[in-house]
């Protein structure tokens, strides 16, 4: 499973205006996949100094547990906890859930990723 997450920039929500394909390999579980993509995209976000306006993910789990105040003593735990934290950087974002149905554009994003990882 490669998961995807969606970054959009202040000039509208009909397109994604920026985005990151990061290979993770090594995770335990769909959210923990979920939770490193998300990590991972808002560090590039922060290293590429853009300002996502909004911030889409699929998993509704992970959307809950960011926005929350879900804590235990899981590595999905510290990956939430670094989210959050990224998150502190961008006061203005919006992280929301949206339905995989409605989530074609990552869908096709990652789709296209794993028929490139194959190739090489």
């Amino acid at each position: 499973m490669l998961p995807s997450v969606s970054m959009l920039q202040p000039q509208g929500t009909s397109h994604i205006h920026h985005y990151a394909s990061i290979n993770k390999s090594g995770a335990s579980s769909p959210i923990f996949a979920e939770a490193q993509a998300l990590a991972g995209g808002l560090q590039w976000c922060l290293s590429s100094n853009l300002t996502p306006e909004y911030i889409f993910s699929d998993c509704l789990n992970l959307v809950s547990k960011v926005k929350g105040n879900w804590h235990d003593h899981s590595p999905l735990s510290t990956l939430v906890h670094q989210i959050r934290t990224f998150l502190s950087r961008f006061p203005e974002a919006s992280l929301l859930h949206v339905s995989r149905q409605h989530n074609d554009k990552a869908h096709s994003l990652a789709k296209q990723a794993l028929r490139l990882r194959d190739e090489d």
